[in-house]
């Protein structure tokens, strides 16, 4: 602590009291003078308490400024420790807060050490604690919001690597079910710090493993479309009610497609071995019982009958310019290429 100054009761210790003539009975003195000396010591202790009062104001006004700026200066700190601290991101501020409200504690004990007296620190003491308070309550805050931060970032990774991991493992269901129960669990922790809520936080987990589901199907439709309605039936439990009927859509369509391809290209194989006119091979496709597949079928069977026109057409085309090229070039009928 700093040297003490003057205070208000160090400045009662010299002020001079009341003359003590000034209480002795007029009689002792003789009427008139008596009655003046005891009027001039009444004066003079009314003017020391005068003086006293004047320098008791005087060292109040002091020690109340001292306290004001001592209260200001540990504001600005405070604010500035505020400012650093929310530039803090992730673990780190979650690390680091008790460093900084260490700092806090250490300044206030340093700026009430620093006052000129014990009233001071008084005065002091707790508008600095109310900072110190304040301001330790806020970086509570950053740090809170920080490791949800942290914590959210952490269980979006599981999610999202739980997510590519059961594409990938799209035709291991076992695989499948623990990466699932993976995505689960992460998200249901997500839920638990955005809503506070269990049935709220497992309705977001849900959503979460339906878009898991409706991935691992997209991806196996592309593939084996097969497999990817074989997933679907087991799984379709799994999946939001409002997203099956799509899903399921896209399979069949995606099974259409792939059937229906097969089955043309072998129709069109058997036709070029036996030797089939266009007529034929619509009548071939007609055969088929399906009446989905029958008409995909024979879509595809007339636009590659048209594709085949199309080609014989140009080869033909193709034919006779050359052969007029030949006979241009002053070539003979013999020279001409032969089908």
């Amino acid at each position: 602590m700093a040297s003490r100054i003057p205070t208000a009761q160090n400045v009662r210790k010299f002020t001079p009291g009341a003359p003590r003539a000034a209480n002795a009975p007029a009689s002792a003195f003789g009427g008139q003078v008596g009655a003046a000396l005891q009027e001039l010591g009444a004066a003079g202790t009314k003017a020391a308490r005068d003086v006293e009062e004047v320098a008791f104001k005087q060292q109040t006004d002091f020690e109340t400024a001292e306290a004001q700026d001592g209260s200001n200066k540990y504001s600005a700190f405070s604010r500035e420790i505020e400012r650093e601290y929310s530039a803090l991101t992730g673990m780190e501020a979650v690390k680091r807060r008790k460093e900084f409200e260490d700092k806090l504690a250490r300044e206030k004990e340093r700026v009430l050490g620093a006052t000129s007296s014990d009233r001071v620190q008084d005065l002091l003491r707790g508008p600095l604690n109310n900072k110190f308070n304040g301001t330790a309550s806020k970086l509570d805050g950053w740090s809170l919001t920080q490791m949800k931060a942290f914590q959210d970032a952490t269980d979006n990774d599981t999610i999202d690597q739980g997510h590519q991991n059961a594409i990938n493992d799209s035709l291991n269901p076992t695989a499948v079910a623990r990466h699932i129960r993976d995505i689960y669990a992460a998200s249901v922790k997500i839920g638990m710090r955005k809503f506070g809520d269990r049935k709220l936080a497992e309705s977001f987990a849900d959503k979460e493993v339906s878009k898991t589901h409706i991935a691992v199907i997209t991806d196996l439709n592309e593939r084996d479309p097969a497999a990817a309605k074989k997933y679907f039936v087991k799984n379709k439990s799994g999946i939001k009610p409002n997203a099956r009927a799509a899903t399921l859509e896209s399979i069949d369509k995606e099974v259409l497609r792939k059937q229906s391809q097969t089955k043309s290209d072998a129709i069109m194989v058997e036709a070029e071995d036996k030797g089939w006119t266009p007529a034929q091979i619509r009548d071939k496709a007609r055969e088929i019982k399906d009446e989905k597949l029958r008409d995909e079928v024979l879509r595809r069977v007339k636009i590659q009958i048209a594709e085949n026109d199309a080609d014989n057409t140009r080869a033909k085309l193709e034919a006779k310019n050359k052969a007029w090229e030949i006979i241009d070039n002053g070539g003979s009928v013999d020279n001409l290429p032969q089908p």
